[in-house]
């Protein structure tokens, strides 16, 4: 929670806590989730990133930023923009909590982390061995606009509204442009 709570911190994540007023198993919470990001991030930004705090989106060959990838994008009916997954194979877990004034500092009851050693830590920075990117649609993640989405699933648009210039469509991102990184807690086997 200290790593999301930095994320609050800095005005990059909002938290929105869900009542369970009926006993609801984990993957239909999930699609509760969804929907609220949806409708909560409808008009606050154009575009919205749907993916896991352990997933990263990687531009490969393209020279900008993912910013400057979507804000490339002028055809008004493409309503989603989805990534192909690729996974980070670990040789050692990650650890369970970080300790020392060289991970983790406190200002009063408030954590501040220290960004070079938690860069240590990020998969993406840590570890290089790759899977092979998944097939289209497997494991996807997306880029929406939610202005255009009306269900979103967790790796793709369900449905779209009906458009104004036509129907909405999802555009796929080529793994030369651009791919989505998931590290999880897989090791590679036979590592410790």
């Amino acid at each position: 929670m200290k790593a999301i709570n930095d994320y609050v911190r800095t005005g990059e994540v909002e938290i929105h806590y869900l009542i369970e007023r009926d006993y609801r198993a984990d993957n239909h919470w999930h699609m509760v989730n969804l929907a609220d990001c949806v409708i909560w991030s409808r008009r606050e930004s154009k575009w919205t990133i749907f993916a896991d705090l352990d997933e990263r989106i990687y531009m490969t060959n393209y020279t900008g930023n993912i910013l400057h990838y979507v804000r490339e994008v002028k055809n008004n009916t493409i309503g989603s923009i989805q990534f192909r997954q690729q996974w980070i194979l670990k040789t050692e877990l990650m650890p369970e909590k970080y300790q020392g004034d060289d991970q983790v500092a406190f200002s009063g009851d408030s954590p501040r982390l220290i960004r070079p050693q938690i860069e240590k830590w990020m998969p993406t920075h840590r570890w290089h061995n790759s899977s092979a990117i998944g097939p289209p649609g497997h494991t996807a993640k997306c880029i929406v606009d939610t202005s255009k989405v009306f269900i979103m699933f967790i790796h793709y648009v369900t449905q779209f509204y009906p458009g104004k210039d036509g129907d909405y469509l999802n555009m796929r991102v080529e793994p030369e442009e651009g791919i989505i990184r998931r590290s999880g807690e897989k090791l590679i086997e036979g590592s410790d």
